[in-house]
């Protein structure tokens, strides 16, 4: 069934989603010193890397990626691209060219027609030159390693079923965020970070490719964030970033921007917006589309390159001021699209920041308003039908729920308030939930053991966050999370229950450059 799945795979992928596979299997056959150099200046390499071959012979590997079948026309593109692997050493600092040197041309397909004829000219012609050598891994080779290798996670039963059971839930059109979450915690499990992150590089892959499929490219967006909480590590003076950390930032930034240039033609007005998305369950499906439309398009306008950062930036803009979904976030699920979304908007623009978040405070304080039929906001934990039900079943008799007075919103709303400054309505949101009895929660961990998990071991709930006045909490001592501000605030996408509005401050005055 592995092989299956995993050829499948293959046989789906773009070249930028071939990044975690690949480094995953150079990490499983023994390649170091790994270096993603993918762009205009990659001087024919994707990637670089060494290797110590049978001898004990270090050698210097320049890597070129493809996707699909490579044919005649299609290899001669490819092979002036290999000729510069060999000679040009100016890639990388860590390119050594004292070393050996290998060019190797992988690709998910395979070598067709004439190529493979021509492909053996090339070797030899390297031989001739006295260098190294040229390899070809083609799907065979990589569906082989994928499948067989225990390196990479994938062999044993009990990570094939659930890895399985999440596919198959996905395509039935089944899988929520919450349940994601719980698989990706398994990706922080375990001593032999080789493996572990090889498993989550793969299972990054596989995933992804099936929400695609599902059309949720929302969710594939998410998941490559998953990817980075797993090759998190608390700074220190010491530390080296972890590949796999890059990998999965362009991934997310690859998923991130083709959501982008897919909404786009429909921001421009939210009825054009909202006609898209109309179904049955319009009451939520709305504002959670806008909820998260604007956390991804925040998180990329903090991580992507120059250009996509503006349009992003201006598309989050645009969702605060013209869509009314993006200040209704219909559960706590939706509390954490908020902190990216306020950090950008902060930054470019204080007063549609203010304003937003005066919309927000709102929509709360209605939504537990018994006067106004409110039954507060669902929990994190709570079905999607519940949550569904205290927005449309308070002016009815046919609900049983009880007003929900307990609210990560809240939480997030007042550091929101406390960061842009927005005294005024910070104390105005603070007296109203008290005659509410609106109770502020969510929770609290220190990353360095938690690791970004929502639940579980080192983590622990918080049922009643209480808030000081604008005065007090201005003489508070800040507490920092084990992580830079820019980390803080990505990985507030995977945990969801919990932010840290001193790392909100910070990336507000430094997003323009992070």
């Amino acid at each position: 069934m592995l092989r299956g799945v995993v050829g499948t795979f293959l046989d789906s992928l773009t070249e930028r989603e071939l990044d975690g596979p690949l480094l995953a299997l150079l990490a499983a056959r023994g390649f170091t010193d790994v270096h993603f150099l993918h762009g205009a200046f990659e001087f024919g390499k994707d990637v670089i890397a060494k290797r110590t071959d049978e001898r004990g012979n270090v050698r210097q590997y320049s890597i070129q990626s493809k996707a699909g079948d490579i044919g005649q026309g299609d290899w001669r593109s490819i092979r002036p691209q290999l000729e510069e692997c060999e000679y040009n050493t100016r890639a990388h600092p860590n390119f050594d060219d004292s070393l050996p040197r290998v060019a190797v041309l992988v690709t998910t397909g395979r070598l067709k027609g004439a190529a493979p004829v021509d492909a053996q000219e090339f070797r030899q012609a390297c031989e001739r030159r006295g260098l190294a050598g040229f390899e070809v891994w083609d799907r065979s080779n990589l569906l082989d390693w994928l499948c067989l290798d225990p390196l990479l996670g994938l062999t044993e039963i009990g990570v094939q079923d659930e890895l399985s059971a999440l596919l198959g839930a996905i395509a039935r059109q089944k899988v929520t965020e919450p349940s994601l979450e719980r698989h990706t915690r398994q990706w922080l499990i375990g001593d032999d970070d080789q493996r572990r992150l090889a498993r989550a590089s793969m299972e990054t892959s596989l995933i992804c490719i099936q929400l695609l499929a599902a059309r949720r490219l929302d969710l594939a967006a998410l998941t490559a964030l998953h990817l980075y909480r797993a090759a998190w590590s608390p700074p220190t003076a010491e530390l080296v970033e972890s590949p796999v950390s890059g990998t999965a930032l362009r991934l997310f930034a690859s998923y991130a921007t083709e959501l982008l240039n897919q909404a786009a033609p429909l921001l421009s007005s939210a009825r054009d917006l909202a006609d898209a998305i109309m179904d049955v369950g319009f009451i939520i499906t709305y504002p959670a589309t806008c909820c998260r439309l604007a956390e991804v398009f925040a998180l990329l306008a903090l991580v992507g390159e120059p250009a996509v950062s503006a349009r992003a930036a201006a598309a989050v803009s645009v969702l605060a001021s013209d869509h009314p979904g993006t200040a209704r976030p219909p559960s706590d699920q939706f509390a954490a699209s908020l902190v990216p979304l306020i950090v950008v908007l902060a930054h470019h623009d204080r007063p549609t920041a203010v304003q937003f978040m005066r919309n927000v405070t709102t929509w709360l304080l209605d939504r537990h308003d018994p006067e106004k039929d409110g039954l507060g906001l669902g929990g994190l934990d709570e079905a999607e039908q519940t949550q569904f039900e205290r927005l449309v079943a308070g002016a009815t008799t046919l609900t049983g729920l009880e007003l929900r007075r307990s609210s990560y919103l809240a939480a997030v709303v007042l550091d929101a308030l406390w960061v842009v400054g927005a005294q005024d309505l910070y104390e105005a949101l603070q007296a109203n939930m008290s005659a509410l009895r609106i109770i502020p929660s969510g929770s609290a961990a220190d990353e360095r053991h938690a690791r970004w998990k929502r639940g579980g071991s080192n983590v622990f709930l918080q049922p009643r966050i209480e808030y000081a006045g604008w005065s007090d909490r201005a003489s508070e001592a800040s507490v920092e999370p084990a992580s830079t501000p820019l980390d803080a605030v990505v990985l507030g996408a995977v945990c969801r229950n919990r932010h840290y509005s001193d790392a909100m401050a910070a990336m507000i005055r430094m997003a323009g450059t992070a």
